[in-house]
């Protein structure tokens, strides 16, 4: 082959590399961009300003918003990151086919102290989150209550029962209550509360229990009085309350702990011998 030969192999070679490279940079600019900034340091914000939607939505994937506490937003290009689309915006999910999002949509009725997200299992959280905007990104700030709130979220409809999930002493406290005992029994036999019954039994787990509510109870900075403790911090702690509106009703509030039964990892209320753990709850 002679060198004018190979001089015109050359040339065109380079002329077709260059072309691909001007058709891959026109076809996919944002994912070219995308990934140049996962090269730099970039800020979450920077990282949120280029993803900005037209809609407004809600930051509910769990992961990113514990990466966006700690001010690490590296995102791996191919990650669907979850949002909350309000169901009054009338958007298409298609046109998020080809971004770094999985949308869910969800009701905010103005006449509900909850949002209701729909998908399988549906979920409801209450409204009472504080967040910030970034652009059209809604985000919570106070990460911790938003995850807990997301991981008790699971529906499960019960006679329609109304309550009041924005005022609440133990969530605003750090503490996540649940039903236990009979008024769980109650629940689930029943989908209601047993009718001899005169208290009522919730929980909470012990790495999320804040030993000052006693103390605030006690000094009356509370709604709810306190009539009776039982046991220690790290043993089968009980508190029995009742609020002052009607003192004839009594709230029992059990502390759950962590036990490993037969290699298994469960909760139980009180940390006993094993003869005792027949007695108990396991909750696993």
């Amino acid at each position: 082959m002679t060198t004018n030969k190979i001089f015109v192999l050359f040339l065109v070679f380079a002329f077709i590399f260059q072309a691909v490279l001007l058709i891959l940079t026109y076809k996919y600019p944002r994912r070219t961009a995308q990934t140049r900034k996962l090269l730099e340091n970039v800020t979450c914000t920077d990282l949120l300003d280029e993803w900005d939607t037209d809609t407004p939505v809600l930051l509910i994937d769990l992961d990113f918003l514990e990466k966006l506490n700690q001010e690490e937003c590296k995102w791996n290009g191919t990650a669907k990151i979850k949002i909350g689309i309000d169901v009054t915006y009338d958007v298409d999910k298609g046109i998020f086919n080809h971004s770094p999002f999985e949308v869910v949509f969800y009701s905010n009725n103005g006449s509900k102290d909850f949002l209701e997200f729909h998908e399988e299992p549906p979920r409801i959280i209450p409204k009472n989150f504080e967040r910030r905007w970034v652009g059209n990104f809604e985000i919570p700030t106070n990460t911790r209550r938003f995850a807990e709130f997301w991981k008790r979220s699971e529906f499960v409809e019960c006679l329609g029962l109304e309550m009041n999930r924005n005022k609440s002493e133990l969530i605003d406290m750090g503490m996540y209550p649940f039903l236990n005992g009979g008024t769980l029994l109650g629940w689930y036999r029943e989908c209601t509360v047993i009718p001899h019954t005169y208290d009522m039994d919730i929980a909470v787990f012990k790495e999320n229990y804040k030993p000052e509510y006693a103390e605030k109870v006690l000094n009356g900075d509370s709604d709810f009085g306190l009539r009776r403790k039982f046991g220690m911090l790290e043993d089968s702690l009980e508190l029995t309350l009742y609020p002052y509106w009607d003192q004839g009703l009594s709230i029992d509030l059990f502390v759950i702990y962590g036990w490993n039964s037969s290699g298994k990892n469960v909760k139980i209320v009180g940390k006993f011998s094993k003869e005792e753990m027949e007695k108990y709850y396991l909750y696993y």
